[in-house]
């Protein structure tokens, strides 16, 4: 993700968090391969704990960031006694979990009763749809709702997207400028136009924090050429698709009948099958007519046959299997 959008939207979550962990214990859970981790490590965070359920990545983040300390676990089974830690960060990973209440009891279990848990979801009003590993995204009010079901304090962020420029004087720029965190913003931030929320809560008083905006190196300007091809690629998949809906959609309304179209073919259905079925009736009755020993279950199916006739659900289902009938004569 290094040079695009989405670096500066999972940086900025840590820049803010990172404000908060100066000499305390922090778990980042659902950390990945450990790169947020280590912001929280350098930001001052005393031990700084990572969790995921992936094998792999575990085993990355623990060359990544030697510093500090990863488990392989479930985010709904926290391998933690209660009260461990001081702050707890939960970025992006609530939405990819089945058991998002279960996930939050333990990251509250485990927080300690002065601490602070920040916990993130895309907001699916804004964020684009079709993620095949989002199980379910929270909207902000979702989300607000669920933390303050289980602690008392809670602050609600809106993260937004902007497209940023940064203006630096020759030989001024820091060595450490791959993530600055600058104070300044050009365009309004317009509530319900947040891609992501965030949510800062605890038992205990809330922070007091800026906002922030980070800026993240961008390659994206290098690589116009090959996103043009992939747009017009997708653009025409996109009017292929919508050649092949519409014929459908005309295939559809030529086979449209009224209703009372519909309604005339279900009666001559029912005269019909009458027809067919007297016919056949009186061809068994001659049948079976030269066989006596016959005639006892003849009666006996005779009567059945009337009774089910005159019953209530006989009479109620006729429309029912006459549309079965002509749907199947279609085919």
């Amino acid at each position: 993700m290094g040079g695009q959008l989405i670096e500066a939207e999972h940086v900025v979550r840590y820049a803010l968090a990172a404000q908060l962990v100066q000499d305390r214990h922090v778990l980042d859970a659902g950390c990945g391969v450990g790169w947020g981790t280590g912001l929280l490590l350098a930001a001052g965070a005393s031990i700084a704990t990572g969790l995921d359920l992936a094998v792999d990545a575990v085993a990355d983040a623990r060359q990544r960031v030697p510093g500090a300390t990863f488990v392989q676990g479930d985010l709904a089974t926290l391998p933690w006694d209660d009260d461990h830690f001081d702050v707890v960060v939960c970025f992006e990973a609530l939405e990819h979990v089945a058991e998002q209440d279960a996930t939050l009891d333990e990251l509250v279990r485990v927080l300690a009763p002065n601490g602070l848990l920040l916990v993130s979801s895309p907001n699916p009003r804004v964020y684009p749809a079709g993620n095949p590993f989002h199980l379910h995204e929270f909207t902000p009010e979702e989300l607000l709702e669920a933390v303050g079901k289980r602690l008392a304090n809670q602050s609600l962020w809106n993260q937004h997207t902007q497209i940023s420029s940064v203006l630096v004087q020759e030989g001024r720029f820091p060595p450490d400028h791959t993530h600055k965190v600058l104070a300044r913003t050009v365009a309004p931030l317009l509530s319900g136009t947040d891609p992501y929320s965030l949510v800062i809560a605890g038992n205990g008083p809330l922070p007091s924090l800026p906002p922030f905006v980070t800026c993240a190196p961008s390659d994206q300007l290098l690589h116009l050429e090959a996103l043009s091809a992939l747009v017009t690629e997708e653009r025409e998949r996109i009017l292929a698709e919508r050649i092949i809906l519409l014929e459908q959609l005309d295939k559809l309304r030529e086979h449209a009948s009224s209703p009372e179209q519909e309604i005339e073919a279900l009666r001559r259905d029912r005269e019909h099958t009458g027809a067919l079925l007297l016919e056949s009736e009186q061809l068994l009755a001659r049948e079976l007519a030269t066989k006596p020993a016959l005639q006892e279950e003849v009666s006996r199916l005779e009567q059945e046959l009337a009774d089910l006739r005159s019953s209530r659900s006989w009479q109620i289902t006729a429309p029912v299997r006459a549309v079965t009938r002509r749907l199947a004569a279609k085919r």
